[in-house]
């Protein structure tokens, strides 16, 4: 399902005893936008780096894991050590998109979801 409100709430009224399920594209988008904000909120100020290389990293945070050159690879282990916080983004992202790339069925059914909800996407630092 489409993750707006008002799908939800239609949904839960008609239907208050079915499972919601969420099209993994959505909470992927949700969850590049979070890492997005927490990219451009750690990199502000003195010695931010150039537009370019801002990008670079921006896209190579955004990459999946298994999809990046080994040029990319470094340039996350760069940036993710160098700041704990996108570190912390960036392990949520991989884990989110881990998580809906393994519940999705190959045929929905009404008791399969399609993305469990009581993943912990928070961007907040443990301790």
């Amino acid at each position: 399902m489409d993750v707006s409100c008002a799908y939800t709430g239609a949904t839960t009224s008609a239907l208050p005893l079915a499972t919601i399920c969420y099209d993994p594209f959505h909470i992927t988008q949700w969850v590049n936008r979070a890492l997005d904000r927490v990219y451009s909120e750690s990199i502000t100020g003195a010695g931010r780096a150039s537009t370019a290389d801002w990008k670079a990293g921006r896209w190579a945070l955004r990459t999946v894991e298994n999809k990046l050159t080994d040029d990319k690879r470094a340039l996350v282990n760069r940036i993710v050590r160098t700041n704990r916080r996108i570190g912390r983004a960036r392990t949520l992202k991989d884990n989110c998109a881990t998580s809906t790339a393994a519940t999705i069925p190959r045929q929905a059914s009404t008791s399969t979801p399609l993305f469990d909800l009581s993943l912990d996407i928070s961007l907040s630092t443990p301790g």
